[in-house]
């Protein structure tokens, strides 16, 4: 793209803004960056609220626990408009939108923790942070995606610890066994959900304590 853009500049110096042969690459450079958009990817398939239920219905059997500290997406706080969190994050690289109680949008990104890959998932309602989702998955380099390879059995195991460790340590949480899957409250009324469904690692942090996520709660979840 900074090449295409110093390629115009010189052929506008040369051509002169007028002629044919800048009008030309001017509308190529547009239409490239159109099918950029139009091309990143969809997150996931399933439905958004597939993804937002387990945040507001956790697992039984669940340990839960209270926190004096302030939940925060990793150092993400909520209410971020989406153009913040792109500005911090970049482009995401892949997207994914919805209308359930208002318009929700979906911003991903990927990335390695302990040598496996890793999906993060910001969610935006009416384009503010609300929701925000760790996918620590089971392909790892070097290592078969197959469930009886003991290789990647094992550093998906120590990756899963860590992440948990990681987040035990931030909101001083002492619970015996919480490595299994737990629930965290802040005062605020934030929540963490962290489990696994056997095939990957889910930590979800949702502002269940803002009012605009509360109305939207009781009209997706009604009784919940």
């Amino acid at each position: 793209m900074v090449q295409s853009n110093i390629r115009l500049r010189i052929i506008r110096a040369v051509f002169g803004e007028l002629s044919h042969r800048y009008k030309a690459a001017s509308a190529s450079l547009a239409v490239s960056s159109t099918d950029k958009d139009r091309t990143r990817k969809v997150c996931y398939g399933e439905d958004i609220l597939a993804h937002l239920e387990p945040a507001v219905n956790p697992p039984s059997g669940l340990k839960k626990a209270q926190t004096s500290f302030k939940i925060l997406f990793e150092e993400t706080e909520f209410s971020l408009t989406k153009s913040e969190v792109i500005k911090r994050e970049g482009l995401p690289v892949c997207t994914k939108d919805g209308r359930h109680a208002g318009n929700w949008e979906v911003a991903g990104y990927e990335g390695m923790f302990r040598g496996v890959n890793i999906r993060k998932y910001y969610y935006f309602l009416n384009n503010r942070f609300v929701f925000g989702e760790i996918r620590l998955g089971k392909e790892s380099n070097g290592f078969n995606r197959d469930a009886s390879d003991t290789g990647y059995q094992s550093i998906f195991r120590i990756a899963h610890l860590k992440l948990c460790e990681s987040i035990v340590l931030r909101y001083q949480i002492t619970i015996p066994g919480i490595s299994d899957g737990f629930s965290i409250t802040d005062p605020a009324g934030s929540t963490i959900v962290f489990c696994s469904d056997g095939q990957y690692t889910w930590v979800r942090f949702l502002q269940a304590g803002s009012s605009e996520v509360k109305k939207a709660i009781d009209t997706l979840f009604p009784g919940d």
